[in-house]
C-alpha cells in the first residue's frame, strides 16, 4: 500500500476537479463561525492533521484556510484540503471545503469510484465520514445547507431550496443536508437529509 505522503506529493494525482464536503456557513461579513468549525473538523476522532506536505504536523491555518489532513476510512487514509470561500457583494456567503482531488480519490479507493462521471461511483463509506463532519460541525454553529457531491461548492444555496423544488436531475449526483426547521418548497424534503444536531 502506498504511503499517503506518496500520494499527495505525486503532482499527477493532484489533479481533476475535487469530491467535496461544502458547507454554506454564514454571511461573507461573518468570519468567526467558519474559524471555529475549521477547528472543529480536526477534533473528530478519524480525521488528523493539520499537516505539511512531508505530513508532519503544524499549526492551523486560520487567516488563509489552506490546511493539509486526512480522514481515516477503513485501512485508508484520504488526504483533503480546506477552503474558505468568501463570496462578494451584500448577500454572499461564507462557505466552508473539505476538498479532495478526484484522481487521489480514485488512486485510493479505485477506478470504480468515478465522483465526476454521468455515471459516477462513490465510496459510501467515505460519504458516512463527511457527514459525520457536518453534524459534529452542525451541533457547534447550525450551517445553512451542506452538499457533497463534485466542485459543488456555490452551485445550491439554502435560499435555492427555499425557492424552487429540486428535480431528480438536481439529486443524481449531490447530496443535500439541511437542519428540520428550515421552511424548504414541501418536495425538497423528499430530497434532502436532515441534519443531526446531538452529536
Amino acid at each position: 500500500m502506498k504511503k499517503i505522503k506518496d500520494i499527495w506529493n505525486n503532482k499527477e494525482l493532484r489533479c481533476g476537479g475535487y469530491y467535496e464536503l461544502a458547507m454554506e456557513v454564514s454571511s461573507n461579513k461573518e468570519i468567526e463561525p467558519v474559524k471555529e468549525l475549521t477547528k472543529q473538523v480536526f477534533q473528530c476522532d478519524f480525521v488528523h492533521g493539520p499537516f505539511n506536505s512531508n505530513f508532519e504536523l503544524v499549526e492551523l491555518d486560520l487567516e488563509y484556510f489552506d490546511n493539509l489532513g486526512y480522514i481515516e476510512i477503513e485501512d485508508k487514509k484520504v488526504p483533503f484540503k480546506t477552503f474558505n470561500v468568501p463570496e462578494e457583494g451584500n448577500e454572499g456567503s461564507n462557505w466552508l471545503d473539505i476538498c479532495v482531488y478526484t484522481a487521489i480519490y480514485e488512486e485510493i479507493f479505485g477506478d470504480e469510484y468515478q465522483t465526476w462521471s454521468t455515471k459516477g461511483k462513490w465510496h459510501t463509506g467515505y460519504d458516512n465520514q463527511l457527514i459525520r463532519i457536518l453534524n459534529s460541525l452542525n451541533s457547534i454553529y447550525k450551517i445553512r445547507i451542506g452538499v457533497i457531491g463534485f466542485e459543488i461548492s456555490g452551485m445550491y444555496y439554502l435560499q435555492n431550496l427555499k425557492d424552487k423544488e429540486l428535480t431528480e436531475n438536481d439529486v443524481s449526483h449531490t447530496k443535500f443536508f439541511v437542519n428540520k426547521d428550515e421552511d424548504l418548497k414541501s418536495n425538497n424534503w423528499n430530497m434532502v437529509t436532515q441534519l443531526v444536531t446531538n452529536e
